[in-house]
């Protein structure tokens, strides 16, 4: 744990410091879990990092509906539809709720 907050997590706490509004997932495993679908890392970003923007996934690394995760977009064109409107149906609407809270507050900020 104090690895992680001395030597990888300080670039991404400064661009939460410095106002992003979106992150991006990837490919790569942390302790046996795909990035998009790690509740773990994506909960440090959210709840101890203190991230208001939205976490979306690169081309086709999303391997489940991990919404509840904490991933809040697939990227568009995944071969898969685990952010289909029947997917999101099946998901915890809490966790629908705060992905689309996310990413509309995103685009608010930003005067989309």
């Amino acid at each position: 744990e104090k690895t992680l907050w001395e030597i990888y997590y300080p670039p991404f706490q400064a661009a939460v410091d410095a106002g992003a509004d979106a992150a991006m997932c990837g490919y790569n495993k942390v302790n046996g879990h795909y990035d998009c679908e790690n509740s773990e890392q994506l909960g440090v970003l959210k709840r101890d990092m203190g991230f208001r923007g939205f976490v979306e996934s690169d081309w086709w690394a999303t391997h489940s509906s991990s919404i509840s995760q904490g991933l809040d977009q697939d990227m568009p064109g995944s071969p898969r539809d685990y952010f289909s409107d029947g997917a999101l149906a099946r998901a915890d609407q809490d966790a629908v709720n705060e992905a689309a809270t996310r990413i509309l507050s995103a685009m608010y900020r930003a005067n989309v």
